[in-house]
């Protein structure tokens, strides 16, 4: 049973004929059975290491390391380096498994869905 599936990614768009499958967007692509994990901290630090990682420690000491691949209304807040050390901010994330060339194998990652300064 497929319930959705981005075909155009895959190249095969014009060359395959499928009946009753839906064509989604990559931000369409939702289990319904999952919701974003939320986690509230203080905004340590970003950098460049491939991708975009954000740092964020919770009030016990714990910090999270998420990276930013997604497009969202806040991402603003840290491409224009509008976060400052130590502000306090929510996190939407979910987990993921992907690719990491470095490691040459597939890790989990953490991937920011929305980000609001509180």
């Amino acid at each position: 049973y497929i319930k959705s599936l981005n075909i155009k990614d895959l190249g095969l768009f014009n060359s395959l004929k499928f009946e009753n499958v839906k064509i989604l967007e990559m931000d369409e692509i939702i289990d319904e059975n999952n919701e974003d994990e939320i986690l509230e901290g203080s905004f340590v630090s970003s950098n460049v290491d491939g991708f975009l990682f954000v740092k964020v420690k919770e009030p016990s000491g714990k910090t999270h390391e998420l990276l930013l691949i997604n497009s969202f209304d806040n991402s603003y807040l840290i491409l224009d380096k509008v976060l400052k050390a130590n502000d306090k901010v929510k996190v939407f994330y979910f987990d993921a498994l992907l690719y990491n060339a470095k490691t040459n194998k597939f890790e989990n990652f953490k991937v920011i869905n929305d980000l609001v300064k509180l």
